[in-house]
């Protein structure tokens, strides 16, 4: 599952169990700073993984430029310059575990 996307952070080896249409998969919870086994839909988990699947002839320009890691001062000046409102999560955290359940 790892190769599709542009970090091993989905390895493979989180995936612990499948059964009937469910995926069972581990992740580290940071809030918790605990492991957290949860559940998907075998269908929620693929959308989720082909999120971060680049189309064909796409590049990751993630870390170039004023995007990169080193240059968050030059992402906030941009934001400043553009007269930008500060960055804010795009999903809240409720509707991001609308379709995990806990296990």
């Amino acid at each position: 599952m790892s190769r599709h996307a542009q970090s091993g952070a989905s390895g493979n080896d989180r995936l612990f169990g499948i059964k009937d249409d469910r995926v069972y998969f581990e992740w580290k919870d940071y809030r918790i700073n605990n492991q957290v086994r949860v559940s998907f839909r075998a269908v929620e988990l693929m959308r989720r993984v082909l999120l971060h699947v680049m189309p064909r002839g796409f590049k990751n320009v993630r870390y170039y430029g004023f995007l990169s890691t080193k240059s968050r001062r030059k992402l906030a000046l941009c934001h400043r310059l553009l007269g930008m409102p500060t960055l804010s999560p795009l999903i809240s955290p409720k509707s991001a575990t609308a379709n995990v359940t806990r296990t």
